[in-house]
């Protein structure tokens, strides 16, 4: 599905991301986790083709992705879910839901695509005339998965979807992001909740400094006491 190979990408002088390299197989969920300034924004805009990398590749299903535009990665199907949900508040949530098929395929599919989004998020159905900035956090956070759902991802990528959330909605929005993955759209998790992140994918990856420290099986690495210590303050 998603190889990125010795990534490097550079911000002026500064070497953010230093020689990356993962990957996502079909249907699998992996999680990044990294402390505050790690790079996770950073590998996730190379991905999504915001910011060029220096060096490396990021491969989707068989092509390289790196120096194609944004729009043309969104139909490839790579989707980002982005941090601070992004969305223009004045508008109403269906608009806000529908510029999620903006692009020539999804919106051949705009109506199936929003009765699928309104089957798996109802409250959204309820709440579709209003501004979307009038809606509570939690809901404004199921408009952006809305929105990402609505050009019908293959693989969709979650920066950081608890920010700002009680544990309640936290527990709501997982479960969401759980469904997802169950009806087969690969899941790329970016979270702070490590406990969170990690207790649900398949696969996880450690980054500091902009390296990999650790990869492997999500269960074994909860279960590493380096990690427990550095990001779970056990």
């Amino acid at each position: 599905m998603l190889k990125i190979s010795d990534l490097e990408v550079d911000y002026g002088n500064l070497k953010i991301i230093q020689g990356v390299s993962m990957e996502i197989n079909d249907g699998e969920m992996i999680s990044l986790v990294g402390s505050n300034g790690a790079g996770k924004t950073t590998l996730l805009k190379a991905i999504s083709g915001v910011k060029r990398p220096a060096a490396g590749s990021i491969v989707f299903n068989g092509e390289d992705l790196v120096g194609l535009s944004v729009p043309d990665i969104v139909e490839r199907g790579v989707v980002q879910v982005p941090e601070g949900r992004k969305l223009f508040p004045q508008m109403t949530v269906q608009e806000n839901l529908e510029l999620g098929a903006y692009l020539k395929g999804p919106k051949k599919h705009r109506k199936e695509s929003l009765d699928y989004v309104y089957e798996m998020l109802p409250d959204l159905k309820i709440k579709a005339a209003q501004p979307a900035g009038s809606l509570s956090g939690g809901q404004q956070q199921m408009v952006a998965i809305g929105r990402g759902m609505m050009s019908m991802p293959k693989m969709l990528i979650f920066d950081e979807p608890s920010i700002g959330l009680s544990p309640l909605l936290t527990d709501i929005m997982f479960d969401i992001i759980g469904k997802i993955k169950d009806s087969g759209v690969t899941i790329m998790l970016v979270e702070q909740n490590v406990q969170y992140a990690l207790s649900m994918a398949d696969r996880g990856y450690v980054l500091e400094q902009g390296k990999v420290a650790m990869d492997g099986p999500a269960d074994e690495l909860l279960a590493n006491n380096d990690l427990k210590r550095a990001y779970l303050g056990l």
